[in-house]
């Protein structure tokens, strides 16, 4: 590893060096991929995750990996970084610039990481310290980077690159534990630890999967900025194909292990050669609402009607009602000033139809599904679930009144006991709710799997066994059991890949045509909003700023801050 070692010392070439802003696209390789194959052995059998692949990645450009989940994306990341487990067999090499790094010793590693390779992960969750304010996590990356600077130009610097990559209040933030933050906010402040270090290669894994729109946009803006600037590389691994068609110049298509296809972005995304790839961009969303929803905006509109009157229904068409509701939190230990999640909202759920809410983190749309599901109480106004004040009910009242609206959450995993087996899972609300003997129980489940599409064989299998779309699916069925009126879902696609979110929305499709179940729909991705949501409404810092029909709002928004969401959607 002399090389790369002369060059950390040194600052000579690329290494080393912080501003690289002559560095040409096309230059040398910084990693080279050739023949990989990476397999996973164990007792039970082997598994070959990544099949003789070959690719290069040069300076200062920016590269895609995308494929479904499973498809090795993840194991090429654990090779790129060096953090492939010890029952992993590698063939073929892998070179960082120009070193050959296959079979490279953890302190030869160390060397690299994060100064040269920059590392963004999926999960927040399981990537931050829970007991460290998540100022203080990222001033240790960046005394190490910089031993010579003291704390509180440490501390400064930490205040900048929550700035840079947009995070709120970021004196505030950096004295908060991650729990105390949102998704997003967690997200991007992984994305801020990653740069902290100055890398020169930055790989990221799913970098805005967690963001909304807009935030998405700025990050990845972010990112392209220190490419051009700086000539630092971008590795990019994402299931959303709009993502990787707006940010990156080449792409690499992943299939089972194996590169089906690979080349010039706007080559592959227009003319795709295999099969794999077509499929790949016909389930993407976002090209969706380009081809469909988005395409009436050059079209003639008639009635420009107020939408908030034009969707309102009559009374007894209405499942979910939040009438003039208010909702004010106040700091940790209530010393400091009142936040306004809600401010004097009024907005209607039409029974059998599909309501989206949609805005970025912190506009209150969570806040006003924990109302409606009476896990929390307004501050002011009144809601109305299935024609009932919910928080006027108590005990006994309330437990039967959860007959009619069931949660489906964000993520698969998390939503499912990892101890529970797929059976026990929808058998626990039918108990609950004492529905039957154990025999028609056992009926009513088959039902449920039937409804979902996954097969008998996998009632006695458990979460960790499951895909994220099959553990989504056995959600929806645990919350189809008790045949309610209303599901209400959060972000239930935001983990799932492009095929398999789109199978799961047209299951939801499905089912309320069949059942006549009400959606209230939480989301963060304007795209998958327009391919389900019957009625959308926009909230911004707690206030909602449009509301109407889908195809009014998409195509015709009237409000700046609802042609900005839209205006951020990539791929368009």
């Amino acid at each position: 590893m002399s090389g790369i070692d002369n060059d950390i010392i040194g600052g000579n070439n690329a290494i080393g060096n912080g501003n690289n802003s002559g560095a040409t696209i096309g230059g040398e390789p910084v990693i080279e991929v050739s023949h990989l194959s990476v397999t996973y052995h164990s007792a039970r059998r082997d598994v070959t995750a990544v099949d003789d692949v070959t690719f290069t990645v040069r300076r200062g450009d920016t590269v895609g990996i995308v494929g479904e989940s499973g498809s090795g994306k993840s194991t090429l990341v654990d090779t790129f970084l060096g953090i492939l487990p010890q029952n992993a067999d590698i063939t073929g090499s892998f070179s960082l610039f120009g070193e050959d790094f296959t079979h490279a010793a953890e302190h030869e590693w160390r060397r690299v990481r994060g100064r040269i390779l920059g590392f963004v992960p999926q999960d927040p969750r399981t990537n931050l310290d829970p007991t460290m304010t998540v100022g203080r996590q990222t001033e240790q990356i960046v005394r190490l980077r910089h031993p010579e600077r003291s704390r509180q130009e440490a501390r400064e610097r930490v205040v900048e690159l929550f700035t840079e990559v947009g995070i709120d209040r970021p004196e505030l933030r950096y004295r908060q534990y991650p729990h105390e933050l949102s998704g997003g906010l967690q997200q991007r402040v992984l994305i801020a630890q990653a740069l902290a270090s100055e890398p020169e290669i930055i790989v990221a894994d799913e970098p805005t999967s967690a963001l909304d729109v807009t935030v998405q946009k700025r990050i990845l803006d972010v990112l392209e900025s220190l490419v051009r600037k700086r000539g630092i590389t971008l590795v990019m691994i994402t299931h959303d194909l709009a993502v990787a068609s707006d940010r990156t110049r080449r792409l690499l298509v992943i299939h089972n292990g194996r590169l089906v296809e690979q080349g010039d972005t706007r080559q592959v995304l227009d003319h795709p050669k295999e099969s794999y790839t077509r499929h790949l961009l016909a389930c993407a969303p976002a090209f969706q609402v380009r081809d469909n929803v988005l395409d009436d905006e050059r079209g003639e509109h008639d009635g420009h009607e107020n939408r908030a009157e034009s969707v309102e229904p009559s009374d007894d068409g209405i499942a979910v009602n939040w009438n003039d509701v208010s909702k004010v939190y106040h700091e940790r230990g209530g010393r400091g000033e009142a936040f306004n999640a809600l401010d004097h909202v009024s907005l209607t759920a039409r029974t059998g139809r599909t309501l989206a809410i949609v805005g970025e983190s912190g506009s209150g749309k969570s806040t006003l599904l924990r109302l409606a599901l009476a896990l929390s109480a307004p501050t002011s106004g009144t809601v109305l679930v299935d024609g009932r004040n919910i928080h006027e009910l108590h005990g006994r009242a309330l437990r039967a009144e959860r007959r009619n609206f069931q949660l489906v959450q964000q993520n698969p995993f998390d939503s499912l006991d990892p101890n529970y087996t797929v059976r026990k899972v929808i058998d626990e609300p039918l108990r609950s709710f004492g529905y039957g003997n154990r025999r028609r129980r056992s009926q009513r489940i088959a039902e449920l799997l039937d409804r979902v599409s996954l097969p008998a064989r996998l009632l006695d299998a458990k979460g960790s066994e499951l895909s994220g779309g099959q553990c989504q699916r056995v959600a929806i069925a645990r919350a189809l059991a008790i045949s309610p009126k209303i599901l209400f879902l959060d972000e239930p696609v935001s983990a799932l890949d492009v095929s398999v979110q789109s199978q799961i929305l047209d299951l939801l499709k499905d089912l309320q045509e069949s059942l006549g179940v009400t959606y209230v729909f939480v989301s963060h991705d304007l795209a998958v909003v327009a391919g389900l949501a019957d009625d959308i409404a926009v909230l911004e810092h707690g206030s909602i700023v449009e509301h109407g029909s889908v195809e009014d709002v998409f195509g015709h928004p009237r409000n700046a801050y609802t042609k900005k969401l839209l205006d951020a959607i990539p791929g368009r």
